[in-house]
């Protein structure tokens, strides 16, 4: 029963199968060319291949289809891809692939403008591995096809042309590309390269560089094409200029010059042209502009060298090898020099540079030159005086000018030196920018006048140069005019010349001193204290004025003495109104030294008193006024007085010094036997005595005078004393600690009650004291327990008062 069911649905597929192609071919009949109804068609129309190929029903439909319609994409792509995907995989000497490149061929005659089909056939032909006839087509598709789709075939043509690696070939197919993309010559020269053909990529890496925008870094492809020169000379000499290109290089990249020179040199040296390749180097050397560049050329030049002299050492008798060798030698002493000039063409204005040039020149023409010595000397003192230029010269230029004329001198040439100078001074208005070099020449050749004994010249000249502006303004000069006018002029010039120097206002102290020193001398002693008047007006403030005001006071005591004790008086009353307090001092001493020697000593108490009163703001100067206003009551008073002087110090002076003279009052005290003053005196300065600090300078000896000259009684007032300031001192310093750590918790518990911070940090006086008390009982080795420890013996046997 089953068979029957399927029987009779085979026979009813069948029957509608012949109805639709029937309807099919009324279709076609009616309308042969509509795409569509050939494309259902062809879908209805399913039958089995015959082995690799189509059933012949089914390329008798696509034939019958494309006869109407033989421009359809569509179809022709369908038949084409249907037939390949029969053959796929078959060895490529089967007769199927020859028959559907016969079909792409029948495609291409109506389909020659789809680049889909050129691809496609192009891909099965570079299977079949039909060099010839693959780049054949890819030149029809090319013909064939409009411009603006030749980039799809290009890059697969490329690829083959690649693959195939026949350079000719290769060459002729990628020069017609250029002509079509102008970019793809990079891409030419790295095929070139890969194939080693260097005279052709040479040529095509210039056109590169030709180009405005060259697809590489221009930087890049200049250092490939240096490289690809130097490496390959043979093949290239007769293709490029390359002695143009390499050096216009040079001027393009100023941070490759020297390896531009190198090449260049390499590239004559591989063509055995070394008198060339020795020519490039020497002018390398001399063009070159950074140490960097300089260093390579010279190294290739010196291992250039060696080689030669390596090969020229296989004939020991060829003439060339001492030729070498000496160019070697040459080569070696010439360093120096020209990496100076390295320098000098960075800055040929640098005049450091210059006289470094100079002193090599000195020690190396005679070496390396038959010219003497001086001679190239000269021109090279020549030559940096007109390269430089002022307005730009980097150092002093004077110094230039003052080392030619000392080499002449050197050579006992004055007459050039004088020359030299002449010409500098003459270039003074435009040559010099600073005063101190204009200054400088003159200095100079007043000096040379006076080495070689012209000296009314030399004052001449400097008098004539004071007069000249603007170097009448060098204080170095006025220096040397002055110097002069002491030796060898009178005193009446010798006045007019600082006196001159002072109306210019460009006198110093230590100019104005030597001005009075010398008129001291000459006994112009009003003239001198004139002077000093003029130039406390010139230098009112301190520091300057102390060492005039302290040779002007020294020189009028020593001059009048006691005579004029009131001009005096009002000298230093001036000097005091003036001077700052850290230099009151010494003035206070020397006035009341005057009141002492001169006056009454009653007026230099007076001085004292009110020098120790000035000086309250330094400490240290007070104490020091006092211990020497003390040192002189000793000497020129009575007891008394020095009583009076310590007493009032101890009034005075703050708790940082006190101490240190109240030590020198208790030994004072000592020593006249008034022992209950000195106990006083110590009972006194120990309150600002912290025991942790004074231990060794104040408390020890206090300790040693009780043992001495106390009773047992005196001897534990000290400790009692020495405790309670213990415990001041500590007490101090513990609630400022306390304070401390009080602010540190408040900051960093900001939103903490007030009240609750007192609760938890409340300071107890008391218990601060007992816990310091705990501990200087175990760690005071000098305290003595009064209940429990005896009294030294010394204290009990000692005076009773």
């Amino acid at each position: 029963m089953a068979a029957l069911v399927a029987m009779e649905d085979v026979r009813a597929y069948l029957q509608s199968q012949e109805s639709m192609e029937a309807q099919f071919e009324e279709d076609v009949a009616r309308n042969p060319y509509s795409i569509e109804t050939w494309t259902s068609y062809l879908n209805l129309l399913h039958t089995k291949p015959s082995g690799h190929r189509l059933s012949k029903e089914r390329v008798a439909l696509f034939r019958r289809a494309l006869s109407y319609v033989p421009l359809s994409y569509k179809l022709w792509k369908r038949f084409l891809d249907e037939s390949y995907a029969l053959v796929r995989g078959l060895r490529i000497d089967r007769p199927e692939l020859v028959e559907l490149t016969l079909l792409y061929e029948d495609a291409l005659v109506h389909l020659h403008k789809m680049p889909r089909i050129w691809l496609q056939y192009l891909s099965l032909l570079d299977h079949l591995r039909w060099g010839t006839r693959t780049r054949r087509v890819f030149d029809r598709a090319l013909r064939a096809l409009p411009i603006t789709q030749h980039k799809r075939i290009w890059g697969p043509y490329l690829a083959f042309i690649h693959a195939q690696g026949v350079a000719s070939t290769a060459i002729r197919v990628y020069r017609r590309f250029l002509m079509f993309d102008p970019s793809g010559r990079e891409e030419y020269v790295r095929y070139l390269l890969s194939m080693e053909l260097w005279e052709e990529a040479s040529i095509q890496l210039v056109h590169v560089l030709n180009q405005p925008h060259p697809p590489s870094s221009r930087h890049a492809l200049w250092m490939e094409l240096c490289s690809l020169i130097s490496s390959h000379p043979d093949d290239i000499s007769s293709a490029l200029n390359v002695d143009a290109i390499l050096r216009s290089g040079v001027h393009l990249f100023s941070d490759e010059v020297g390896r531009f020179w190198c090449a260049l040199a390499t590239y004559y040296m591989r063509l055995g042209m070394f008198e060339s390749a020795r020519d490039v180097y020497e002018e390398g050397l001399a063009a070159v502009l950074t140490v960097r560049d300089f260093s390579l050329i010279f190294d290739a030049y010196v291992k250039f060298l060696e080689a030669l002299v390596t090969a020229e050492m296989q004939d020991p008798t060829s003439p060339e090898l001492s030729r070498t060798l000496h160019l070697y030698e040459d080569l070696a002493e010439r360093r120096p020099l020209l990496l100076n000039a390295v320098y000098l063409r960075q800055n040929p204005h640098s005049v450091a540079h210059w006289h470094q040039r100079i002193a090599l020149t000195s020690t190396s023409a005679s070496t390396t030159s038959s010219t003497p010595s001086p001679i190239l000397i000269v021109q090279t003192y020549t030559e940096a005086l007109k390269t430089i230029d002022s307005t730009l010269a980097v150092g002093a230029l004077s110094s230039l000018w003052i080392s030619f004329a000392s080499f002449y001198e050197a050579h006992n040439d004055v007459a050039n030196a004088r020359a030299v100078f002449e010409k500098a001074r003459h270039r003074l208005a435009s040559s010099f920018r600073s005063l101190d070099e204009r200054a400088a020449i003159v200095c100079a050749q007043i000096e040379l006048e006076l080495r070689h004994g012209a000296y009314d010249a030399a004052l001449e000249f400097a008098r004539a140069a004071c007069r000249q502006k603007p170097v009448m303004r060098s204080l170095k000069l006025w220096h040397l005019r002055v110097d002069l006018e002491e030796s060898l002029g009178d005193v009446p010039s010798t006045r007019s010349a600082y006196e001159h120097l002072i109306d210019l206002k460009l006198a110093t102290p230590v100019l104005v001193l030597q001005f009075t020193a010398y008129l001291e001398t000459h006994e112009y002693f009003e003239d001198a204290f004139h002077v000093y008047e003029k130039a406390v007006q010139l230098f009112p403030a301190f520091p300057h004025a102390k060492p005039i005001w302290t040779a002007y006071l020294a020189a009028f005591t020593h001059r009048y003495q006691g005579t004029k004790l009131e001009r005096a008086r009002d000298l230093y009353d001036q000097v005091l109104n003036v001077a700052p307090v850290a230099d009151m001092a010494d003035f206070y001493k020397q006035y009341a030294a005057l009141e002492e020697k001169y006056g009454l000593w009653r007026n230099a108490q007076t001085i004292y008193e009110q020098a120790t009163t000035k000086v309250e703001s330094l400490p240290h100067v007070q104490l020091e006024l006092y211990q020497f206003y003390i040192k002189k009551a000793q000497q020129l008073a009575g007891v008394v007085a020095v009583r009076a002087i310590y007493e009032r110090a101890m009034g005075h002076l703050p708790n940082e010094t006190v101490w240190q003279l109240g030590l020198e009052f208790c030994r004072f005290e000592t020593l006249l036997g008034e022992l209950h003053r000195a106990r006083a005196i110590y009972a006194h300065i120990g309150q600002c005595c912290d025991p942790r600090q004074h231990e060794d300078s104040f408390w020890s000896k206090w300790h040693a005078f009780e043992i001495e000259h106390g009773n047992e009684e005196t001897f534990l007032d000290m400790l009692r004393i020495k405790r309670s300031v213990q415990m001041l001192y500590a007490t101090v310093n513990y609630i400022g600690t306390a304070a401390g750590a009080l602010n540190m918790v408040a900051s960093s518990t900001n939103q903490a009650a007030p009240t609750s911070i007192t609760s938890s940090s409340t300071i107890v006086p008391g218990d601060a004291m007992e816990t310091l008390e705990k501990e200087d009982q175990t760690t005071n080795d000098e305290e003595i327990d009064i209940d429990e420890q005896p009294v030294p013996e010394a204290v009990v046997r000692g005076k009773v008062f």
